[in-house]
C-alpha cells in the first residue's frame, strides 16, 4: 500500500511540474507578444518583429502574432515576409483587416 501511495504522489508531482512549465511558457509567450505591441507602437519594428517571432516559437498557433509581425514587416518594407505572415494568420483562421490587405497589395504590387 505504501508503495502505491508513493507512486501516486510521484505521478501527481510530475503532472504538476509539467503544468507549471506549460503555464510558464504560455505567460512568457504572452509577454513577448505584448512587448512586441509596445515596440510596434513606438515605431521600433525590428524589435517588434523579434518579439513576435519569440512569441511564435513558444506558441506557433498565435494568429494575432503572425498578423502583427506581418504588419511590422510591412512597415519595414519587407512585403514578401508580410505576405507570408498574412497567409499564415489567415490559414489559421485569423481575419486580417481589409484595410491592411489593401495597403499591402498597393505597396507590394501583389494581389496575394
Amino acid at each position: 500500500m505504501q508503495f502505491r501511495k508513493r507512486w501516486i504522489i510521484a505521478i501527481i508531482a510530475i503532472v504538476l511540474v509539467v503544468a507549471i512549465y506549460l503555464v510558464f511558457n504560455l505567460v512568457r509567450g504572452i509577454a513577448y507578444y505584448n512587448r512586441g505591441i509596445a515596440y510596434y507602437a513606438k515605431g521600433q519594428y525590428d524589435q517588434a518583429i523579434s518579439d513576435y517571432s519569440k512569441a511564435l516559437e513558444i506558441n506557433p498557433g498565435d494568429t494575432a502574432a503572425y498578423n502583427n509581425r506581418g504588419m511590422a514587416y510591412y512597415r519595414e518594407g519587407e512585403y514578401d515576409k508580410a505576405w507570408e505572415d498574412v497567409h499564415k494568420a489567415q490559414s489559421l483562421g485569423f481575419q486580417v483587416r481589409p484595410g491592411f490587405l489593401k495597403d499591402l497589395r498597393e505597396a507590394s504590387g501583389r494581389q496575394r
